[in-house]
């Protein structure tokens, strides 16, 4: 990855969680990655956020809308991708902060999807069933 995408990529990645943060939300974790195990280089899980009883974790994308076009889910986060991601919560969840799992959270997971050309962030629902 580019010096710029990854500019670009940690400047969104704080448009959303300040987002979050409008919304009531306290980031928790960001950028967090599996330390070891098969999905050790595999994942990232960019915000992990807590508000009253709901844990939220997180996966930012962004895209450009230049010339109308329109992001497609499927494409901007494909299923492979989701389901490593799952899993990368589901290792979050086993393995650390049982202080904070154990108080019998809503957990939910989600797509914060960017447009950067129109300044828009649309949070998509993702299933936890895989």
């Amino acid at each position: 990855m580019t010096r710029d995408r990854l500019a670009v990529g940690h400047a969104v990645e704080e448009i959303v969680g300040r987002f979050y943060e409008s919304l009531g939300f306290r980031i928790y974790e960001r950028n967090w990655r599996p330390s070891g195990g098969r999905l050790k280089n595999l994942c990232e899980i960019d915000l992990i956020l807590v508000q009253d009883r709901v844990l939220v974790f997180v996966e930012v994308r962004s895209f450009s809308s230049r010339g109308g076009a329109r992001a497609d889910e499927s494409m901007i986060f494909p299923l492979r991708k989701q389901i490593t991601f799952l899993r990368a919560m589901r290792f979050w969840m086993q393995h650390h902060h049982s202080d904070l799992v154990s108080q019998d959270l809503e957990v939910r997971c989600e797509l914060a999807l960017v447009d950067r050309e129109r300044s828009q962030i649309r949070r998509i629902p993702l299933t936890s069933s895989y």
